[in-house]
C-alpha cells in the first residue's frame, strides 16, 4: 500500500515539473514573439461578377443580378435627377414621396395596400423612385404592382391634405430639436440660401403647395431618361427582361427635358466658395443639453478624381470610425464625448462639405474645438504613421473582398459606374490603387480636403454659459470671429442674456399669479 502510495506521489511530482516546464517555455516563446504590424502586402486579386445590363427604347437603363440563393428578389428605380430647388414650396419632393402608393388607375388604395400585405410583399415610392421585395414566387405580381403605382398614380385631394398635416405636424415637433438645427444651419452657412443643399421645409413653405404643385412635379421629374431599374434575386433572366419591357417600356419622356438633364441641373443656383478665413458660427438653443460642434469647409469631390483613394484613406485615420484619430483623443483621451467623425463625401452633380462633428457636454465646448483643430493641423502637416496606413489598406482589403460576395454590392458597383462616369474597370483596380496609396500621398490629400484655415466652425446648443469662452478662442495664435444665427440660418446680434434691475424673485411670482388669474384664484385652490 505504501510503495503504491509513493508511485502516486511521484507520478504527481513529475506532472508538475512537466506543467511547470511548458509555463517555463512558454513564458521564453512569448517573449520572443514579434508584435510589430506586419506590412500590407500586395492587394488581394478579387473575380467580378457582372450584372446583365441593357437599355430599354425609352432609355430607362435595366440592370440584372440573378442570384438563386434565397428565394427572395427584389428591384429598386432610381431616377437620377439633377439637384432640384424647391424655393419657397420646399417640401413638394417629400408630398409627392408621402402621396405615391396612395391609389393608382388600376387599384384604389386599399385593394393595392391588401393585395400587397397577403404576398407579403414590400412596396415603396419616393420623388426619385422606389423599391420592392418579395418571395420569388410572388416577384411578378409584386413588381407588376409597383410599375402601375410608379408610372399611373392618382394624386387625390383627400390623401394629399393628410400628407400635409401629418408634414406640418412633423415640422412642429422636430422645430427644437438642437441636432435638426444644426444641421440646417450648417448646411446654409456652407451652401448660402437658394442651394438645393442648404433648403429645408418650413410650415409657411408647406402651406404654399397646393396638389397642382406635387402633379406637375411629377410629370416633371419622374421620367425614364435618366432612369435605372436594378433588380437583385431569385429571377429568371429572361423572364425578367420581357417583364420589365412589358411595364416600363410605354413610360415616356421628354425629349427636351432630356437635354436640359444631359447639361445638368435646370435650376437656377450658385455653388458656393471656400471661406476666406476660419469663423465661428453659434446658433443658440437654449433646450439643449449638449453642444453639436461641426468643423466643415466646401469641397469639390468626385469619385473619378485621382487623389479620391489618398482622401479615403485620409479620412478613415482621421474619423471614419471609433478606430481614429478624432474618435481616440476626443472620446478616449480627453472624455470630451461619446464619439467624433468625420466625413469627406464625393458628389458628381455639386460641390459637397468635409465635416468633422461631435457632441459634447457645454463646459468643454471651446476645449473641443481646439482639440479638433489640433487634430486636423497634425493631419495636414505630418505624414500619418506605417502602422495607421498598413491598417487603414488592410481592413479595405478584408471589407472589399466580402462586400463582392454580395448582390446588391455588385449592382451598386454597377451603377455608380454609370451614374458617376467612372471608368469601366474603377472596382477592378480599387484595392490596387488603393494599395499604391503612400502617406505622402495621404497628407497632400489632408491639406487639400481639410482647410483648418478657411473653416467654418459651426457650434450649436445653450451658448449663454460658454458665450465669453468661445469669444475668447485662439486657434494657431490667431483670434476666431464669432457670427450669431437664429434657428433658421439668418444673421442676428449677439443674444443678450443680462436680466434687468427690475427682474426680481417677486416679481416673478408676481407675474406668475397674474398669469392664473389672481391672489384670489390662488387662495381658493
Amino acid at each position: 500500500m505504501k510503495k503504491n502510495l509513493k508511485i502516486l506521489v511521484m507520478i504527481g511530482s513529475c506532472k508538475k515539473l512537466i506543467v511547470l516546464s511548458m509555463l517555463v517555455l512558454s513564458s521564453s516563446l512569448i517573449g520572443q514573439i514579434d508584435r510589430s504590424m506586419p506590412e500590407a502586402g500586395p492587394a488581394p486579386e478579387i473575380e467580378f461578377k457582372e450584372p446583365y445590363t441593357t437599355k430599354l427604347s425609352n432609355n430607362l437603363t435595366l440592370m440584372v443580378v440573378v442570384n438563386d440563393k434565397l428565394p427572395t428578389a427584389s428591384a429598386t428605380l432610381i431616377i437620377d435627377n439633377p439637384p432640384i430647388l424647391e424655393g419657397d414650396k420646399s417640401g413638394v419632393k417629400g408630398l409627392v414621396t408621402s402621396n405615391m402608393g396612395k391609389g393608382n388607375k388600376f387599384q384604389s388604395k386599399d385593394e393595392f395596400i391588401e393585395e400587397k400585405d397577403f404576398m407579403g410583399s414590400f412596396i415603396s415610392y419616393n420623388s426619385s423612385g422606389g423599391s420592392i421585395s418579395s418571395l420569388s414566387r410572388y416577384f411578378e405580381r409584386t413588381m407588376t404592382m409597383f410599375a402601375q403605382g410608379a408610372l399611373y398614380p392618382i394624386f387625390s385631394d383627400e390623401e394629399f391634405e393628410k400628407e400635409k398635416t401629418k408634414l406640418t405636424e412633423a415640422l412642429k415637433i422636430d422645430e427644437k430639436n438642437a441636432a435638426s438645427i444644426a444641421r440646417r444651419v450648417e448646411n446654409i452657412v456652407a451652401f448660402k440660401k437658394d442651394h438645393p443643399r442648404s433648403e429645408y421645409t418650413t410650415e409657411a413653405s408647406v402651406s404654399n403647395i397646393n396638389i397642382t404643385d406635387i402633379e406637375n412635379f411629377y410629370k416633371s421629374y419622374f421620367k425614364p431618361n435618366n432612369a435605372y431599374l436594378v433588380v437583385i434575386g431569385d429571377v429568371h433572366l429572361e423572364g425578367t427582361i420581357a417583364l420589365s419591357k412589358k411595364l416600363f417600356e410605354d413610360w415616356k419622356y421628354s425629349n427636351e427635358l432630356d437635354k436640359m438633364f444631359g447639361k445638368g441641373s435646370i435650376n437656377d443656383f450658385e455653388e458656393p466658395e471656400v471661406s476666406d478665413k476660419t469663423t465661428i458660427h453659434i446658433v443658440d438653443v437654449p433646450n439643449a443639453t449638449n453642444v453639436e460642434i461641426s468643423f466643415q469647409n466646401i469641397i469639390d469631390r468626385k469619385t473619378s478624381d485621382s487623389d479620391y483613394f489618398s482622401g479615403t484613406v485620409a479620412n478613415r485615420v482621421l474619423g471614419a470610425g471609433p478606430e481614429s484619430r478624432l474618435f481616440s483623443v476626443i472620446r478616449e483621451e480627453k472624455g470630451f464625448a461619446y464619439g467624433a467623425y468625420s466625413g469627406l463625401p464625393t458628389s458628381s452633380k455639386t460641390k459637397t462639405k468635409f465635416v468633422a462633428r461631435t457632441t459634447v457636454r457645454t463646459e468643454v465646448a471651446d476645449s473641443a474645438i481646439v482639440e479638433m483643430h489640433n487634430q486636423l493641423r497634425i493631419m495636414r502637416d505630418n505624414p500619418i504613421t506605417d502602422e495607421e496606413l498598413s491598417n487603414v489598406k488592410s481592413g479595405y482589403f478584408g471589407e472589399f473582398a466580402m462586400s463582392i460576395e454580395n448582390p446588391i454590392t455588385i449592382a451598386n458597383q454597377a451603377l455608380s459606374i454609370r451614374s458617376e462616369n467612372l471608368p469601366e474597370d474603377f472596382y477592378r483596380t480599387f484595392l490596387s490603387n488603393l494599395n499604391t496609396v503612400s502617406k505622402d500621398d495621404v497628407m497632400q490629400s489632408s491639406k487639400k480636403f481639410f482647410l483648418i484655415d478657411n473653416a467654418q466652425i459651426v457650434v450649436t446648443g445653450k451658448i449663454n454659459d460658454i458665450l465669453d469662452n468661445l469669444e475668447s478662442i485662439y486657434l494657431d495664435e490667431n483670434k476666431i470671429d464669432v457670427i450669431y444665427y437664429d434657428a433658421f440660418g439668418e444673421v442676428i446680434e449677439k443674444p443678450d442674456y443680462s436680466v434687468s434691475d427690475d427682474v426680481s424673485a417677486e416679481s416673478i411670482i408676481n407675474k406668475y399669479i397674474d398669469l392664473i388669474g389672481g391672489k384670489d384664484k390662488l387662495d381658493r385652490s
